[in-house]
């Protein structure tokens, strides 16, 4: 009997042994598939990583060019009321013009060189008002 116990244990040796190389290869192939998986989901994380700083990138860009949107609004407002001054010092001056037209023909011409100079001066801020703008647009 001993003889017959002997062979059943050898056997079951074998089996166990053959069974341990099964579950073995099979872990094996399991543990391989979720490294892969692990890399592929680091890959993914890095990706979305990416992705999510050219988002804020572009929020940031966005951002400045509101910024520089402001900052035009205002130069031309300060912009439209110095040409809106400018416009009201030319007409009082025209004023005065008619009211001395009567006077010598030196004051009067004095003072038509007053109102050529005060439109030299509302054009020079005009074509100087369109260059800043320009070079602020081509700059943003």
């Amino acid at each position: 009997m001993e003889k017959n116990t002997r062979q059943v244990t050898i056997i079951d040796e074998l089996w166990d042994n053959e069974e341990s190389k099964t579950n073995r290869r099979l872990y094996d192939e399991q543990d391989r598939g979720l490294q892969r998986q692990n890399i592929e989901l680091n890959d993914r994380i890095k990706k979305f990583e990416k992705q999510l700083e050219v988002l804020k990138n572009n929020q940031l860009k966005d951002h400045d060019k509101e910024l520089i949107k402001r900052i035009l609004s205002k130069q031309a407002n300060e912009y439209n009321k110095l040409v809106t001054r400018k416009d009201q010092e030319i007409e009082q001056l025209n004023e005065q013009v008619r009211q001395l037209s009567k006077s010598n023909l030196l004051e009067s011409a004095l003072r038509q060189s007053n109102i050529e100079r005060l439109h030299l001066e509302k054009r020079f801020l005009s074509s100087t008002s369109s260059l800043n703008s320009t070079t602020t647009t081509n700059a943003g």
